[in-house]
């Protein structure tokens, strides 16, 4: 059987997230940019006020630069990836890596210079949009659906590599099983595909398989964490669609 750890936590009534369970506690600028650098650091400090564990949020920021102009944009993060790694039994902790009621949670991004070259100098910032991982959502559209295709798409990614290393482990000469897998992915993907973290999970693969503890245990992940991807790929039904 597989387990999720505290992502069980979420079963039981549901109830809708709203944007009032996230708060920006504080955004924060960060030095002047050295020269040729190419924006200013920025870093949001979120609370989780709400009564859900949260997976998924979108802060526009309004930006002021030193030459009077304002800049309005946006920092999205999905966490559903490290929120299932942290919930395996066994695996090491990841900092910041959930948001769970009463949690704190920091993010930081680079605000690109203004045309003129001017660094910015002031920064607001609000919610506008959260996923919940009992999957009600909240807020931007457009944002959430992108968020929730990339999750399925994620998933069966993760999907199709185990698939691909059952066959492997079925091989009679494993070395050459992985050698022509891996070399399936370089064939169908280039550098920037996402296709090359399976390629790189499936190195991963290959490079402990002489170990059984350490093969099981990554195997365990892999499959807890495709399955709550797919799971929170989809909303709760009781929910807009």
């Amino acid at each position: 059987m597989l387990s999720c750890g505290a992502y069980a936590s979420v079963a039981g009534e549901i109830t809708q997230v709203t944007l009032n369970d996230l708060q920006v506690v504080r955004a924060t600028l960060g030095d002047a940019p050295p020269a040729g650098a190419t924006g200013t650091p920025v870093t949001l400090e979120l609370r989780n006020v709400g009564s859900k564990a949260l997976s998924a949020y979108e802060i526009a920021l309004d930006v002021t630069y030193a030459d009077g102009t304002h800049v309005t944009t946006a920092i999205t993060e999905d966490i559903v990836y490290t929120i299932a790694l942290s919930s395996v039994k066994g695996a090491l902790p990841t900092p910041n890596a959930t948001l769970k009621p009463g949690e704190t949670h920091t993010v930081s991004s680079l605000l690109k210079l203004a045309p003129s070259g001017a660094r910015a100098t002031a920064v607001s910032a609000k919610v506008v949009t959260v996923l919940s991982l009992n999957r009600t959502t909240a807020g931007n559209e457009k944002t959430i659906k992108l968020i929730l295709t990339a999750r399925r798409e994620q998933a069966e990614r993760l999907s199709a590599m185990l698939a691909k290393l059952e066959t492997v482990k079925s091989s009679s000469d494993q070395d050459a099983a992985f050698a022509n897998a891996i070399a399936e992915y370089d064939a169908h993907i280039d550098r920037n595909d996402p296709g090359q973290n399976a390629k790189r999970r499936l190195q991963a693969y290959r490079d402990v398989k002489d170990t059984p503890e350490s093969f099981t245990f990554m195997l365990h992940i892999d499959k807890v964490t495709a399955m709550i991807l797919k799971n929170q790929s989809v909303r709760y039904v009781g929910g807009a669609q």
